[in-house]
């Protein structure tokens, strides 16, 4: 008997250690890669500092997970001890908050990154954007003031509580579940929405879909999110929860590592030609009093841009230019305006 008892004493804690702490090591180097690469090309913006915020709440995410794993998350709850069940409950419900922002706050840094791709013309896609960013956000939170206030007093989640009052489990179970088929909708929502902006470019076609597949990399998240909604209804488990809600700590911390790596690999394609093609990342040059211009650019055959600058200010028209850029650019450059002399291009990556 005690040996059937041994064998069903399972502890697949160290297997979620080694997911958490591998894939966030993974997303730390993507992250402080986008930051250099950005700051070098003097392109930092919002969707940089969202998605540092995203790798910080990652960070504490992942250490209250392991937290709940010494105190027996992985194991079947007969066999963690009695002291320590009513611990792992608690950090069981401690760790969701912070868990669960991490998801709006990844999918924030894409939709900016996104919109930074956009001309001042598309305002459906803006607005499809920010209407889901606005909307996930506030599901998503209501989804984190649900793990506590489900319970009066909210002890009674850990603890036994006779006189407590709580709602069905099933009502937090089914808000995760929509929280997380919501998140998968958005995930492929933000990554082929970039093909209806790549594919009118005047580029190759080669290059077009590399831009696509490129851009469209969180199709890889949405799968993982789908998977996690098939998961969340353990959380309706209240019996054996410390075995039962393995599957969905694991798909839970895949989503936001591939949130971080889909997001930060548009933006490490200057790094890559830098490393592999020998191009600087500091590319162009620079004058004080500079304008911001947007392009509308044809490739001629002696492979130079032509066509004209659009300001971005209300103090200059249009300029015609011609430049054999250092990068390739996609959609966006900038053109220095040196104290009214001759404009001098500058090309910068928008990703």
């Amino acid at each position: 008997m005690s040996s059937v008892r041994s064998a069903l004493d399972v502890n697949r804690g160290p297997h979620l250690l080694a997911i958490f702490w591998t894939e966030f090591t993974i997303a730390t180097v993507f992250v402080f890669l986008r930051l250099y690469v950005r700051q070098k090309i003097r392109t930092l913006g919002w969707d940089d500092i969202t998605m540092l915020f995203t790798l910080i709440l990652f960070a504490v995410t992942m250490s209250l997970c392991s937290v709940l794993v010494h105190y027996g998350l992985g194991r079947h709850i007969e066999f963690v001890p009695l002291d320590q069940q009513a611990e792992v409950l608690k950090w069981n419900w401690l760790v969701q908050p912070f868990g669960i922002m991490t998801l709006p706050m990844g999918k924030i840094s894409v939709s900016l990154l996104l919109l930074r791709l956009m001309s001042p013309q598309t305002n459906w896609r803006k607005a499809i954007l920010w209407g889901n960013m606005v909307t996930y956000t506030i599901f998503m939170a209501l989804a984190a003031i649900f793990s506590f206030v489900q319970c009066d007093p909210p002890q009674a989640l850990w603890e036994d509580m006779p006189n407590a009052k709580c709602w069905n489990p099933k009502v937090q179970a089914n808000w995760a579940i929509a929280g997380s088929a919501y998140g998968a909708f958005l995930d492929f929502l933000l990554a082929l929405m970039p093909v209806t902006i790549v594919w009118n470019l005047q580029l190759s076609l080669k290059r077009k879909s590399a831009l696509c597949i490129l851009l469209g990399l969180g199709v890889l998240s949405g799968i993982c999110a789908a998977i996690k909604t098939a998961q969340a209804q353990e959380l309706g488990v209240r019996i054996d929860s410390t075995w039962a809600l393995f599957s969905l700590y694991a798909w839970s911390s895949s989503e936001i590592f591939l949130i971080i790596i889909c997001g930060c690999s548009p933006t490490l394609v200057p790094l890559y030609e830098a490393v592999f093609h020998q191009r600087p990342l500091d590319d162009g040059w620079k004058c004080r009093g500079t304008s911001d211009y947007r392009l509308q650019a044809t490739r001629s055959a002696d492979d130079r841009l032509v066509g004209t600058a659009e300001s971005l200010s209300s103090t200059t028209n249009h300029t015609a230019f011609r430049y054999l850029p250092r990068y390739d650019p996609v959609l966006v450059h900038h053109i220095s305006d040196c104290n009214g002399e001759q404009p001098v291009m500058t090309s910068h990556y928008v990703i």
